[in-house]
């Protein structure tokens, strides 16, 4: 199995589009990868997400890390 290491770029890009990014988190959640995911990535994601740009609520942002945690 590959282990693969997604920076703060891939996962907004997967939180925001359901491009290729996405597809990683669900190769992650149907064990055809191992996802490695420190946290301070997470961390990070969860500030870039924060931004005025994005105009998400904490509510979707908690749901969006929670799908990457997943």
């Amino acid at each position: 199995m590959f282990k693969v290491v997604l920076d703060t770029n891939v996962l907004i890009s997967a939180t925001i589009r359901k491009g290729n990014q996405f597809r990683l988190l669900e190769l992650g959640r149907l064990n055809q990868i191992q996802i490695i995911i420190s946290p301070q990535i997470l961390e990070e994601v969860k500030e870039v997400l924060n931004r005025p740009k994005f105009s998400l609520s904490q509510n979707e942002i908690e749901e969006a890390l929670n799908e990457i945690k997943t």
